[in-house]
This record gives structure tokens, sequence and C-alpha cells, in this order.
């Protein structure tokens, strides 16, 4: 038998594999995995095959390897996709498996179930059922009760989410667990120009000329897919009430045109033929394009958390929004931004900061000051590292995590 000293040094690192469903999500995981590796884990980042897969592994330091997963519901691509991942993770060994967004996130936690993966956490990033009905929506009510059912964690982005998802039954409430205010993680301050600097006002006149718009102009903007769930038709209807009595006001719209929930043809030839909005098209890193606007128009009718709310936040940007699930954490009502109920119309709260630089600059220095007291990546990744730790001490599947748990939660036990 080996000397006790020996054997402990011979042991290999525990293997943490994290699952998405495409490289589009490669944003919601910058820092994290290299943070992991910090922690002694051996990281392995499942995805897709897509572009800036190897650049995103190469400055994390981790491996990665592919399965094809489509983002919709396809059953016999899924299956293909569920036996692929079950014998990748039969190869790899994990110890754990992140899994998320929602394709990933069931195919995940399925695949390292069947492969016998001791951990299986699945971040929980919103639920498309809120704005679904009928099959569809019992399809996807089903699929995610399946995932918390078989995962051992479920960390929901935000407090509200958690509500919903304990509200319509998908996950017991002492299994889910929101990391501090929540997000999905959190703002890296360091990589954004701090409101008003002279690095953030060089971003601006930089960004404004690339896109046409004058240095004067007063900019809305929206950042996110351009899809109905986006809310992107409401956001061009608000902006043309707004320019017809106002020539200083342009929008500019930060994503790409999306095939499934597309806008209408009619928002489509308003965007393109009109001469003050600006349609970018998708940019992977946001971190500089908020110095460009004024106001970020968020009117997206769910969210897991609102990350572009935050970002905007962290730049000095009051927000515009909706009070539905997961904005709702994202914006502070009447503080960093204001929401309009789901139904109500946007142009009103436009107006008010089109009108009142004073209100504007307030908001926006509120929304930077809440950024660096609630959001920052670090207090994220110590949450999730604490999951880990705790999954590996062998914690039970369907014990409270008390060291993420809200006030609120201890309160109410």
């Amino acid at each position: 038998m080996k000397p006790a000293g020996v054997h402990a040094k011979s042991r290999p690192r525990p293997r943490l594999c994290y699952v998405i469903t495409s490289t589009a999500s490669l944003m919601l995981l910058r820092g994290q995995l290299a943070r992991m590796r910090q922690e002694g884990y051996e990281v392995t980042l499942v995805s897709s095959p897509g572009d800036g897969l190897d650049a995103f592994c190469e400055s994390e330091g981790v491996a990665y390897r592919t399965a094809p997963m489509k983002r919709e519901i396809s059953p016999l691509a899924d299956l293909v996709s569920l036996l692929h991942l079950t014998w990748l993770f039969v190869r790899l060994r994990p110890t754990i498996v992140n899994s998320s967004t929602p394709k990933a996130g069931l195919l995940g936690t399925l695949a390292a179930t069947l492969a016998l993966a001791p951990g299986r956490v699945y971040v929980l990033r919103g639920l498309r059922l809120e704005t679904t009905r009928g099959f569809k929506r019992r399809v996807l009510w089903l699929c995610e009760w399946l995932a918390c059912r078989l995962a051992n964690r479920v960390v929901c982005i935000s407090p509200s989410l958690r509500e919903v998802a304990v509200e319509i039954g998908i996950c017991p409430r002492r299994k889910a667990s929101v990391i501090g205010a929540g997000s999905s993680n959190g703002v890296d301050l360091q990589a954004r120009p701090y409101p008003f600097s002279r690095a953030a006002a060089a971003t601006r006149v930089r960004l404004r000329r690339k896109w046409g718009v004058p240095d004067a102009a007063f900019v809305f903007g929206a950042v996110g897919r351009i899809t109905r769930d986006k809310g992107i038709e409401e956001v061009v209807e608000a902006y043309r009430e707004i320019a017809s009595s106002d020539d200083s006001a342009w929008l500019v719209l930060i994503g790409a045109f999306e095939r499934g929930d597309a806008v209408s043809d009619e928002c489509v030839a308003e965007i393109e033929r009109n001469p003050r909005i600006v349609s970018t098209g998708f940019i992977g890193d946001t971190s500089d394009v908020y110095a460009a606007l004024d106001v970020l128009v968020h009117a997206s009718r769910r969210e897991g958390f609102g990350n572009a709310p935050l970002e905007a936040a962290a730049a000095g940007l009051p927000v515009v929004g909706r009070r539905v699930t997961g904005v709702v954490d994202a914006v502070a009502d009447g503080v960093t931004g204001v929401l309009i109920d789901e139904d109500g119309k946007l142009a009103p709260a436009m107006w008010k900061y089109l009108h009142s630089d004073s209100l504007r600059l307030r908001h926006g220095a509120a929304g930077r000051a809440r950024v660096e007291a609630l959001f920052t990546q670090e207090s994220v990744w110590r949450g999730l590292a604490a999951i880990y730790q705790g999954l590996g001490r062998g914690i039970h599947p369907n014990a409270p995590h008390d060291a993420i748990q809200t006030h609120a939660d201890r309160k109410a036990a």
C-alpha cells in the first residue's frame, strides 16, 4: 500500500464539464472556466461546433469537445445528441457536469445521469415556456421538470426566475438556489469603460461614426436577438412615435435577426428604410457598445436575468424595461431605470429620459453603483465554487444549500 502522502500527490484533479447548446452562449461563461481551473478542476467545455470555440477555450485555458445539439425541439436529432453526450461522459468520467440553456440543460443532465456522473448542476437561465402556449408549452415544461429532477443542484440566475420555477412546479424550492442577487456570470467591470471617462468618450465617438450616427444625437439602444419575444416590434413602434416629433432621436439595434420567432415583415421594412434606425447585426462582445448609447430599451417579454440591462447599468445607462421575470431583478424601478407593465407603452418612459438629462444621469449613476455592490463576477464564481465543493463532500441532492440561500428563505424555513 502506498503511503498516504504519495497517494494524495498522485490523485488526479476532479473533472468539471460545462455543457452549452451553442457557441452563442460562450459570453455567459467568460472568465468562469479559467477561475474554476484555479479552484483545482480539470475543466472541459462541451458545445455544438461553432465560430469562436477555439479562441474562447484557448483564452480560458481549457479543453473542449463538440457534440451536435439543436436549439429547437427535434426528437431524432436530440436522441443522437443524447447518445453522443452519454458516450462522451462515459469516456471523460466527469465528477461534476454543469449544464445550462434549455436543450443542453436537459440533454446534459440526462447524459450525465446515464453515465453515472456523481455531480449534476443545472443552471436555469430562463423559461421559454413563459411565452408559449398549448402543446409546445407542455413539452417545454416536461423538459425543464426532467432536467431539474435529474440535477443535484438547480441554480436559478435570478430570484424572480426561482419563484416562477417553484410556482409552476418544475423544481422544489429546497433544490433551487440563487447565488447572491443573481445574474448569469456577473459583470466584468474592468472590461467596460467607466462612465464618462476618457476611454468611454473615445469609444462613444468611434462607434457612432462607425454606425453613421451624429455625435450630438440622442441614441436609444436595444441589445439582444431581433425577435418578437424580445419586444423589438414594440421598441421600433415606440421609437417611431418619438422620432416623429424629435429628429435628434436615433435607434440602434444590436443583435441578429432570427428566423424562429421572427419579427413581422412590416417591422423589418421599417428598420431597413428608416435612416435613423441602425441595425449592427450580431456583436459577440458587447462590452463597448453601451458607451455609444444614451438609454437602453429592453422590452423583452421574459428573461432568466436581464443581462443587457445589467451591462447597460454598468456603463452608466438608465434602462426602460418591462416588469417581467428576470428584468425586475436587473432594474431597480425608479432608481436605475423605469419598468412598465407587460402590456404598457414604452414611449412615455423613453420620453422621460429624452427630456431630462438630470434624471438620465442620476439613474445611470445609481445603476453603476448597484452593479458594483451586487453583481461582480467574483461573487458568482465564489457561489458556484461553493456548490461544486458541496457536491464533492456528498451533500444530499435535496438538502438546502444554506451558503446560498436568501435571507427570506431562511426566515420562511
